[in-house]
């Protein structure tokens, strides 16, 4: 159960890397004011998004069937 549930929170989390950009450049853009440094959105910040998307996402996938394959009820 406990693979499951890290499985699901792991894709979830990619999910929203790659689909809720917004989101975290907003969240982004408060760290960095409050650090004086301004920053601005570039296609390579779209692009890892876009692979630590891919990458949680994959990651849910093999615990997924890393508990498929064990067999673990």
């Amino acid at each position: 159960m406990l693979f499951i549930l890290a499985s699901l929170l792991l894709m979830f989390y990619g999910y929203s890397h790659i689909y809720h950009k917004d989101f975290w450049w907003w969240d982004a853009v408060l760290l960095w004011e409050r650090l004086n440094r301004p920053i601005h959105r570039t296609e390579q910040w779209e692009r890892q998004q876009d692979f630590l998307g891919l990458l949680c996402m994959a990651g849910g996938v093999c615990l997924l069937l890393y508990f498929a394959a064990s067999g673990a009820a």
